[in-house]
């Protein structure tokens, strides 16, 4: 449990995941929103890829890594087009621990000079 308690205080500090707080960037306002679903630490067949199949019909953007995989795409890249055209989309690719949350801060940072990421 103190492993863990320490990843996530890592994470809370990492600077991937502070670009993502609007109130760290005074041009913040002037960005368009953007809305990222994602589920954390629910196992393989835990239902994650149905939920967001259910987002996707209510008009929501999926990205998704099973998807990106079969076609030999790039989830990242996926993500980031998605994010640039669409106000809310789901981040359907597994984030078991504190590491995954880590590199989902990462990839999202990256887009959040362009967007208000929430």
């Amino acid at each position: 449990a103190g492993s863990t308690i320490a990843s996530l205080s890592t994470i809370a500090n990492c600077n991937s995941c502070q670009t993502l707080d609007p109130s760290l960037n005074s041009d913040a306002a002037q960005l368009p929103t953007r809305l990222v679903m994602a589920v954390i630490a629910l196992p393989p067949g835990g239902g994650k890829s149905t939920l967001f199949a259910q987002l996707g019909n209510a008009g929501w953007a999926v990205a998704s890594s099973d998807l990106e995989r079969s076609r030999n795409g790039y989830f990242d890249e996926t993500l980031a087009q998605l994010l640039y055209a669409h106000p809310a989309v789901c981040y359907d690719k597994n984030v078991p621990n504190a590491e995954g949350i880590a590199k989902m801060c990462r990839v999202l940072s990256g887009i959040a000079q362009r967007h208000r990421i929430r």
